[in-house]
């Protein structure tokens, strides 16, 4: 099939680079887009910057806007593992795939060292304050999310067909640019265009009210 060769041709590669490299860039402020909807759907004037969600002074914590960035982005990955398996737009689909579905596991992966280990969470993080808003145990959103993410990677790694290096490298590239774009988009962006917002998150200036510290 013509759509399933898509990414044997040299030209689908060079789009597969790119789409990723553009994936890899947004796919923090999508996770905020999703905390700022979630706010918005309550009536709530949420903004946001490069990568945080800002709300209104004195404005409580609600589940919608804090769940909204997780959310967002486990629905916009599957969305992708579902264009991928009708082997559509694959260089985007691919790319979209496989970063969404990385978003957050490096940070479950610290919270499972402190669940387990430590036997303590970090309470600004999207799963531990959902949890804390429903009453629920912290493990809970955890072990959802850490789920969608063993699921979303089984699914992927089960669709490639290109043999061992194309598919390795399927994998390889968007998590290269996922690490370099979010590097950039914090480290440069965030802190050149948003530096109050920056210096809330990293150092040193006085905070902002913001819906949570490692959004």
């Amino acid at each position: 099939m013509a759509a399933e060769a898509e990414l044997t041709r040299p030209a689908a590669w060079v789009r597969y680079v790119l789409f990723s490299a553009l994936v890899g860039f947004l796919a923090i402020p999508l996770h905020e887009l999703g905390h700022v909807i979630g706010y918005r759907l309550l009536g709530v004037a949420a903004t946001m910057s490069y990568a945080r969600e800002i709300v209104p002074p004195g404005e409580p914590e609600r589940f919608l806007g804090v769940a909204g960035g997780p959310l967002l982005t486990t629905l916009v990955c599957f969305g992708a593992i579902a264009l991928v398996y009708r082997r559509k737009w694959l260089p985007a689909s691919y790319a979209v795939a496989v970063i969404a579905s990385l978003d957050r596991i490096i940070l479950y992966g610290m919270q499972w060292r402190q669940l387990l280990v430590l036997h303590r969470v970090s309470p600004g993080m999207d799963e531990s304050r959902m949890a804390a808003l429903i009453g629920a145990s912290p493990f809970f959103w955890y072990v959802v999310f850490t789920l969608a993410c063993v699921v979303a990677w089984t699914l992927i790694v089960r669709s490639l067909s290109y043999g061992r290096l194309k598919s390795a490298l399927v994998c390889v590239i968007p998590v290269a640019m996922f690490v370099a774009g979010a590097a950039i988009g914090v480290f440069v962006i965030e802190r050149l265009v948003f530096p109050q917002q920056f210096h809330t998150q990293f150092g040193s200036a006085a905070p902002t009210r913001c819906a949570g510290e490692a959004a």
